[in-house]
């Protein structure tokens, strides 16, 4: 059942066994193909594990499953960036704000991705944006610091401080 397979699958992911949890995912889609939850797992495992191409197959796959949902494309965007797939995950990202404009996690990503693209003027104004919305966006701090002043916020920057 859809339940054995998630306690079973939390129980592999919080012991680290990401064989075993692509294993369990991949036999659950053998039986539900269109398990998004089980494309999820596979999606975690697959990066755990060092599968570039499974992670980027079920990150498709869940996207295929859910198109309405921001963090799924985040994690597809987030996949592409990771895996040197910089200009799809800025279409994809850009796509996504004009749903959320106000999402500081979706800013910041913009930013990595921006930073990889070396549109490095562009990257700043999305961090800035991110950290102006949160400014516990951690993601954005740290690659926002050439356009931040640490006078600005009078808080050291994550790079600064000791661990």
């Amino acid at each position: 059942s859809r339940r054995q397979f998630r306690d079973l699958a939390e129980r592999l992911r919080r012991s680290n066994q990401w064989t075993q949890l692509a294993q369990a995912a991949r036999e659950r889609l053998g039986v539900v193909a269109n398990d998004s939850q089980a494309w999820a797992y596979l999606a975690v495992a697959s990066r755990e594990s060092n599968d570039p191409e499974g992670e980027e197959k079920a990150w498709m796959e869940l996207w295929r499953l859910e198109p309405d949902s921001v963090p799924v494309g985040m994690g597809l965007a987030k996949t592409w960036l990771l895996h040197g797939k910089a200009k799809e995950a800025e279409k994809l990202a850009r796509e996504l704000l004009a749903e959320r404009s106000e999402d500081a996690a979706l800013l910041a990503l913009i930013g990595q991705i921006e930073v990889a693209l070396k549109a490095q003027d562009r990257a700043g104004q999305a961090f800035t944006r991110a950290i102006a919305i949160d400014s516990w966006q951690l993601d954005a701090h740290g690659d926002a610091s050439p356009w931040r002043s640490r006078a600005a916020t009078g808080l050291p920057l994550p790079q600064e401080c000791d661990g």
